[in-house]
């Protein structure tokens, strides 16, 4: 036969495949609307302008910069803060952050003049990122600026990271590049030292942050790293050259940043309050997470969803609605199929979307006309490396609508097959109706925190949609049942910053992965808060709209709260010397100084006696 033929043989064939092996849901026919990607739109400094005069100013010096990734890094953190590009309005803070460069080509002599006195008049502190001149040397306490791209790690002081509390190894130093292969993340600059102390230094000794504290009380540090672009990579997925290992290890170096301007932030301003990141006041939130990627995943599943429940938690099932027998697998979305998810739905489980054929090369897929729906919409998996008739759109639409025609859920939640993550992801997933990921891991972002997801995995526009990182994954040896103490060692370096614990544990087997589940949830059910992604997601999208604003009358702190979106035990961390006035069932300080509120809706005020 010539080529010609065994090509048409081929498509023949596959059409066969299809049409002869694949399940029939005729009551799930109905038609869908059309999807829409919409055009990006820019994000603006005006979108972050509002906040109270206890927060952080965000001095922008230039728009074409990666500065949403320090936004969203703060917003993580739960510091409140502004962005302005009108040094006047920053400098009405006790706390300015000069991004993304400081010198006198972006600044006027005035704003110069200013900055400078900053930490003398109002005891302030600056920190000044890349400071390339403007005759602020003197007031940083540093000399010249030298630029490199051959730093490959930046390693706080013994002093820095004790007053940091930065414990762990793997917190005191922020790999930067691979040197083993000679790939440099970022551009960096060092300072050479005159009257300033050295906070931070890359490996070959020269100085990466370097600061002065004053008499009056203010300080000045420069900073020679870009932790907007630090931060943007790995939230974009594009760090994979800077991660220690894929997963199941601490990768904190994002968190480490983010802590230490928090640190920054409550030293130096007197009214400081931030947002914890685990609810109820606890050290961790823990979400449990199952792929059902495999036939005989589904009915172990049940056994799963069971102990759950018996405990009183849930967790999320990512489950594929393949119903095309293909090279990968049997048919998995069938009439027995759906029975089982409806039942793992009644056990109070999450149902999420493990995407339609599960393929290696989902990543690759184009973006589809946006009108795929079942039984049309007909991928096939011929090989690992090779998928046909795929696309993202319908990935997305057609494993929600069977789900959803199969629950009582709205299916909010996405988890791609192999993690396989595609650019345009964010914004297929927001015109489709999802609003929570978890299609990374938090070594490969470099971080153990949610974060929010920007069009197209790029720097300029924002989208609806959160990322929740894998944490711990199951697939890895030695098998999971034995990595118990490894987990638990992990959750409590997570811990350390007060993060979020992914787990990604496949429903295939029972034994020694339900054990490990059980164990594990055993050893942190009392320090750490269990959900879902969904739960966990909507709660952190209410504590992203939350509005701070502190003032201080006679000996009394007046906390201002304004949360658009209802949100239940939200926790504040608050100075150590704030005393909370009328305590009460609903609003309570723990020992350790952090306050919880169990419920909070629209404007709220909290009043703290301050002692001497």
């Amino acid at each position: 036969m010539s080529k010609a033929t065994w090509r048409a043989c081929g498509i023949l064939f596959l059409f066969w495949c299809i049409a002869g092996c694949q399940s029939s849901f005729p009551r799930l026919n109905g038609s869908y609307e059309k999807t829409v990607i919409p055009q990006s739109i820019a994000a603006t400094p005006a979108e972050y302008a509002q906040g109270g005069p206890n927060s952080l100013a965000v001095l922008l010096t230039d728009r074409n910069s990666t500065w949403l990734g320090l936004v969203h890094g703060l917003k993580v953190m739960g510091i409140p803060f502004i962005v302005t590009e009108d040094w006047r309005v920053a400098l009405q803070h006790h706390v300015v952050l000069v991004y993304p460069v400081l010198s006198g080509q972006v600044l006027t002599p005035e704003a110069l003049r200013q900055l400078a006195a900053h930490p003398h008049s109002n005891k302030g502190l600056v920190v000044a990122f890349n400071v390339l001149g403007g005759g602020l040397e003197p007031v940083f306490g540093m000399g010249e600026t030298r630029p490199s791209s051959s730093h490959f790690l930046m390693k706080f002081s013994a002093e820095e990271s004790s007053r940091n509390h930065f414990g762990d190894a793997l917190e005191k130093e922020i790999r930067l590049g691979n040197s083993a292969r000679q790939a440099n993340a970022i551009g960096t600059y060092d300072y050479t030292v005159d009257n300033g102390h050295v906070l931070a230094r890359y490996e070959d000794d020269a100085p990466a942050i370097i600061g002065r504290e004053f008499d009056s009380g203010g300080a000045a540090i420069a900073v020679g790293v870009d932790f907007g672009d630090f931060m943007q990579r790995g939230y974009n997925g594009r760090a994979e050259l800077l991660y220690r290992s894929y997963v199941n290890g601490y990768e904190p170096a994002t968190d480490v940043m983010l802590r230490w301007l928090r640190n920054l932030y409550m030293r130096y301003e007197p009214l400081a309050v931030t947002l914890r990141v685990p609810p109820n006041g606890k050290d961790l939130a823990v979400m449990l997470t199952h792929d059902i990627d495999y036939t005989k995943s589904l009915t172990h599943a049940l056994t799963y969803a069971q102990y759950e429940q018996s405990q009183g938690i849930r967790a999320t099932y990512f489950v594929q609605t393949k119903y095309i027998k293909d090279w990968s697998d049997e048919i998995i979305f069938n009439e027995a199929g759906a029975k089982i998810i409806a039942r793992l739905a009644q056990t109070g489980a999450e149902i999420g979307s493990h995407s339609v054929s599960h393929s290696k090369t989902f990543k690759d897929f184009t973006p589809g006309s946006g009108d795929e729906q079942y039984a049309n919409y007909r991928p096939f998996v011929q090989s690992f490396k090779d998928t046909r008739n795929g696309t993202i759109l319908g990935e997305l639409r057609v494993s929600k609508a069977l789900l959803e025609g199969t629950t009582d859920q709205t299916v909010r939640s996405f988890r791609p097959g192999h993690l396989s993550n595609p650019e345009m992801l964010p914004q297929a997933l927001a015109a489709t109706g999802y609003r929570y990921s978890s299609s990374c891991t938090a070594n490969d972002s470099l971080s153990h925190l949610p974060f929010q997801l920007n069009y197209s995995r790029g720097s300029a526009a924002e989208t609806v949609v959160y990322e929740f990182p894998v944490t711990l994954e199951d697939e890895e040896l030695p098998q999971l049942g034995s990595r118990l103490p490894q987990a638990l060692a992990l959750a409590d370096q997570v811990a350390l910053g007060g993060g979020i614990f992914v787990a990604l544990i496949h429903t295939d087997v029972i034994g020694h992965k339900l054990e490990f589940e059980r164990s594990f949830v055993t050893a942190l059910k009392g320090r750490a808060w269990f959900g879902t992604i969904g739960e966990f997601g909507d709660y952190w999208v209410a504590r992203d709209q939350i509005k701070i604003s502190a003032q201080q009358q006679g000996k009394v702190a007046v906390l201002q709260l304004h949360a658009p979106t209802a949100v239940d035990n939200l926790t504040l961390a608050v100075p150590g010397n704030w005393m909370l006035i009328r305590m009460n069932s609903h609003v309570r300080q723990q020992p350790n100084g952090l306050v919880v509120i169990d419920r909070l809706s629209g404007d709220g005020q909290l009043s703290f006696a301050i002692a001497e």
